[in-house]
């Protein structure tokens, strides 16, 4: 979901930071990207600082993240990351070969939250329902052959 959402999905080793009251600019090394098109990845990389109520979005220098990123202005702000050293190869080759940003998922959060709840109404062919007990770390929706989205699941759910 993390990979649909955003504009740009790339590897990058951050080079440097400039700490602000309301956000954090960093510096960075393109040296994968996933999503989008090098060029068109702007210079600045913009992160939540301290005021945030989810706390401040803090990359450590001269480490590799995988970055999911939104244009922000001339910037891209950073909606989440992840250090490459946590990131499997199964991670990698979940966005690059079966995300399938062309499906909707239906997440019944109440009942992911382990609430009572209605279950999700039956979801059409451009829909896949996220199981409630789903992990958005290895889950997917990918249309299959006839053109019907379908969950699946690939790698650990850490």
């Amino acid at each position: 979901m993390d990979f649909c959402n955003a504009d740009f999905a790339f590897e990058a080793e951050i080079t440097s930071n400039d700490t602000g009251i309301i956000s954090i600019k960093y510096g960075f090394d393109v040296v994968t990207v996933y999503k989008g098109a090098a060029e068109n990845i702007p210079s600045t990389l913009l992160g939540h600082g301290t005021p945030f109520s989810c706390g401040p979005q803090m990359l450590d220098l001269n480490t590799k993240y995988l970055i999911f990123a939104t244009i922000n202005g001339e910037n891209i702000q950073i909606t989440t990351y992840r250090k490459m050293a946590d990131v499997k190869p199964s991670d990698i080759e979940r966005i690059t070969t079966n995300y399938d940003c062309t499906c909707t998922i239906n997440i019944n959060y109440a009942a992911f939250h382990g609430a009572q709840s209605q279950p999700l109404p039956e979801p059409s062919k451009d829909e896949c329902n996220a199981p409630e007990d789903f992990c958005s770390r290895s889950g997917y929706c990918q249309k299959n052959s006839d053109g019907v989205c379908t969950w699946g699941d690939k790698g650990d759910c850490y």
